[in-house]
């Protein structure tokens, strides 16, 4: 995947219509563990659109209470307080799931921006050098 940063190595965010463009045939994976109003224990894997995602983490993490449905769909959920072994490698082998997606995704960003800051000061070195040999020709 690329991404795009600005000048200061910021990386650019996607815009609302490229997110609800992604929305058509992308989702993010996430495993959701808590506890119904009831107090039992449940966990879901949830497809979410790339153009909720952003909302959903906000809703986690300030543990309101969230409708599924409203950020994506439910691929498998179950009862229990620890996802069963199986369905935790079901979801590796069908879906690709990563449990450290953040962390892995984090570190290419980091990468990708160190490798786009280099290539820009690079260019402004090779700008340099083409201006004072352009002067010392002159």
């Amino acid at each position: 995947m690329a991404y795009e940063f600005d000048t200061s190595g910021k990386i650019k965010p996607l815009t609302a219509a490229e997110l609800e463009a992604a929305d058509v045939d992308s989702y993010i994976l996430v495993l959701i563990q808590g506890l119904l109003k009831s107090g039992r224990p449940y966990w879901a894997y949830l497809a979410v659109k790339p153009s909720k995602y952003k909302e959903f983490l906000q809703a986690n993490k300030e543990n309101k209470s969230i409708r599924h449905k409203d950020y994506g769909k439910v691929i498998k959920r179950g009862f229990d307080k620890n996802v069963p072994l199986v369905v935790q490698e079901e979801m590796k082998a069908k879906y690709g799931f990563d449990e450290n997606y953040i962390e892995n995704l984090t570190q290419k960003i980091k990468s990708a921006k160190t490798e786009f800051l280099k290539q820009q000061d690079d260019k402004k070195i090779s700008d340099i050098v083409a201006m004072l040999k352009k002067r010392q020709s002159s």
